[in-house]
């Protein structure tokens, strides 16, 4: 592992995202990819796994190109 890090010594730490914390935002509305990139604090090209992962524990669906909220049953209409 030294190795690796003595070529690429500004590779950063992995970072877990707080998906509670997103949730509770998607609670009070939706949530653009930026802010959800925001939120969770991890790197623009990990953003779509931190929504894949968020659908598989919450209703969350995207109502159009880049923004995601809580599916309630207004949006069965």
């Amino acid at each position: 592992m030294k190795f690796f890090y003595f070529f690429f010594p500004d590779r950063k730490k992995r970072v877990t995202p707080d998906y509670e914390k997103i949730y509770e935002e998607l609670k009070k509305g939706p949530l653009t990819f930026r802010e959800i990139e925001e939120l969770s604090g991890v790197p623009h090209n990990a953003v779509a796994q931190v929504i894949t992962t968020l659908t598989l524990r919450y209703p969350i669906w995207s109502p159009k190109r880049g923004v995601y909220k809580l599916l309630e049953y207004s949006d069965y209409d």
